[in-house]
């Protein structure tokens, strides 16, 4: 059995600014790859590292959910959403300026067709504002 790692605020540093990363990517749509995967996007580089860290407690802490799971060949891809306690999570740990910018970078992208959650997302953000 492996000792715990030490206490490394830069690491710790490192991997809250993979998740913020990672949840602001999630903002843009509906579904997502968690890993990229080649030349496919995904909302994290890789499972290993700082990064996946950083993606294991985004599932783990419930920000981010399984939405499906795809099977090709001997490989499984994890699609998954942002949930509303992820948009919290935004709220309080991210600027406002980069929580605008990225909602008004959505907007321009879905002008038409805007899902349930994403209007309730701007009702909140109005709120805040």
């Amino acid at each position: 059995m492996d000792a715990p790692r030490p206490f490394d605020p830069q690491e710790l540093e490192k991997r809250d600014a993979a998740l913020l990363a990672g949840l602001r990517a999630a903002l843009a749509g509906d579904e997502h790859r968690l890993y990229r995967s080649g030349k496919l996007d995904g909302l994290f580089p890789s499972k290993s590292g700082v990064v996946g860290e950083a993606a294991a407690l985004a599932i783990r802490e419930g920000l981010l959910e399984y939405a499906r799971t795809e099977t090709r060949g001997r490989f499984e891809i994890e699609w998954v959403r942002l949930t509303a306690k992820g948009v919290e999570y935004l709220y309080e740990h991210d600027s406002p300026r980069a929580v605008l910018g990225e909602m008004r970078d959505m907007l321009a992208a879905a002008r038409s067709g805007i899902p349930v959650w994403q209007d309730e997302m701007l009702k909140s953000l109005e709120r805040l504002a």
